[in-house]
C-alpha cells in the first residue's frame, strides 16, 4: 500500500510540485542551504579555466573543471546535450532516483554504500553550501523539485562498517568533519573538515554555482 501511494504520488508529479513549493519556502528560512546557490566544486562548463587558490599551508590548490568532467561520465558523453540525455533518458539518472529512492521511499546511502551519501560543506564565511561528492545525484534530485538541503535527510555514521547509512546527504560543518577523501589526494579517506578549504576558495574568487550548472544542462 505504501509503495502504491508513493508510485501515484511521484508519477502524477504531485511530489515534484510539492517539493517545488516547499523548497523556495525553506530557501527563505534557511538561505545558506539553498542548493542552487551552492558552489559547484570541481565542476564547470566546457572552456572553464583551471581555478587555483591557496589554503591550509598549500601554495597552490587546483580545481580542474574539465568541462563538467564530461570525460568521466561514460563513453559517448562528450557534450552537454549528451550529458543531459544521460540524466533524462529512460533508465537514466533521474528515472533511477525516482524509481529507487522516491517511489521505494529509501535513502541514497542504501544504494551507493561504497561512495556514501552526497557530501555537502556548509561554509560559514561564504554563507552558502559547497557540493562535493555526489554532484550528479544532487542535480537529479534538483530536477525533481529539491531546492534546499533541509529537504534531504542527513545520514547517520555506522562506526562498525565505517560508512554512512539511513540518509541522503552528510553535511560538513566547522568542527564537525565528514568521512571523505583526504586532500590533496584521493587515495585514502578519513575524517576531514573542508569548510575552511572551500571558504578560502570562495574568498579567492570561486563563484561557479550548482544552479548555473543545472541551467546549462537542463535548459
Amino acid at each position: 500500500m505504501c509503495k502504491l501511494f508513493f508510485t501515484i504520488y511521484e508519477k502524477s508529479k504531485l511530489g515534484t510540485i510539492i517539493r517545488k513549493i516547499h523548497g523556495p519556502i525553506l530557501n527563505l528560512i534557511h538561505p545558506s542551504y539553498n542548493l542552487f546557490n551552492a558552489l559547484a566544486l570541481k565542476s564547470g562548463l566546457p572552456g572553464t579555466p583551471v581555478f587555483t587558490f591557496s589554503t591550509e599551508g598549500q601554495d597552490e590548490v587546483k580545481i580542474m573543471p574539465m568541462g563538467q568532467h564530461l570525460d568521466s561520465h561514460g563513453e559517448g558523453i562528450n557534450s552537454l546535450d549528451k550529458l543531459k540525455e544521460d540524466f533524462v533518458k529512460k533508465d537514466g539518472k533521474i528515472e533511477w532516483i525516482m524509481k529507487n529512492r522516491l517511489i521505494e521511499h529509501k535513502y541514497l546511502s542504501e544504494f551507493v554504500a561504497p561512495e556514501g551519501p552526497i557530501r555537502i560543506h556548509h561554509l560559514p564565511v561564504a554563507k552558502c553550501l559547497a557540493i562535493g561528492g555526489g554532484r550528479n545525484r544532487i542535480l537529479a534530485l534538483m530536477n525533481v523539485g529539491f531546492c534546499n538541503a533541509k529537504q534531504l535527510k542527513e545520514a547517520e555514521w555506522d562506526e562498525q562498517n565505517k560508512e554512512y547509512v539511513n540518509g541522503d546527504i552528510t553535511i560538513n560543518y566547522p568542527g564537525k568533519p565528514v568521512w571523505d577523501d583526504i586532500p590533496p589526494g584521493t587515495d585514502r579517506q578519513g575524517w576531514v573538515d573542508k569548510t575552511k578549504r572551500w571558504d578560502d576558495a570562495y574568498a579567492q574568487g570561486l563563484r561557479f554555482k550548482v544552479g548555473e550548472l543545472y541551467e546549462a544542462i537542463f535548459t
